[in-house]
């Protein structure tokens, strides 16, 4: 499953067909950065496991799940497929000094990967701000339940 940030000139219309499987459902999302939550290790994308959370951007271009593109990535805890639910918060500060981490994945409580990030740069973002977000996931072969219980978006303001 991921939770997707994306500016594509697709709009909500950007997910593709052929991104499923492996490929999480956002490959190939330009103007995308995901956080992505794996439960299956596919090797020749370079994870390190199959437990694994990772904040996967290629800029502008189209996104993969290539870990090669990732700007952070953590092995949490507790499975993500255990059955249980888990408290993620992604918190993203644009307005602290870009030498500092503006992108911060937090989960059940503890920030598990931290990332220095400029959204607007990396997503060529309309007004700085605007943006579609969503959540995708797929499976391929595999049956798993993919479930968000709740979600709130805040807007930081300066």
């Amino acid at each position: 499953m991921a939770f997707v940030i994306q500016n594509s000139e697709q709009g909500p219309k950007a997910f593709r067909p052929e991104s499923a499987g492996c490929y999480l459902g956002y490959h190939g999302i330009d103007n995308s950065i995901a956080i992505e939550f794996d439960t299956y290790q596919h090797g020749h994308f370079g994870e390190v496991n199959s437990n694994h959370i990772s904040v996967q951007s290629n800029g502008t271009k189209p996104n993969s799940a290539d870990h090669k593109y990732s700007l952070g990535q953590a092995t949490p805890l507790a499975r993500l497929n255990d059955y249980q639910l888990h408290h993620v918060v992604v918190t993203y500060n644009p307005y602290v000094p870009e030498n500092e981490h503006q992108m911060t994945v937090g989960f059940d409580g503890i920030d598990i990967i931290k990332c220095k990030v400029n959204l607007a740069e990396l997503l060529n973002l309309e007004n700085n701000d605007e943006a579609y977000v969503g959540f995708t996931a797929a499976t391929g072969m595999c049956h798993q339940e993919h479930l968000v219980y709740y979600c709130n978006i805040d807007r930081l303001l300066p």
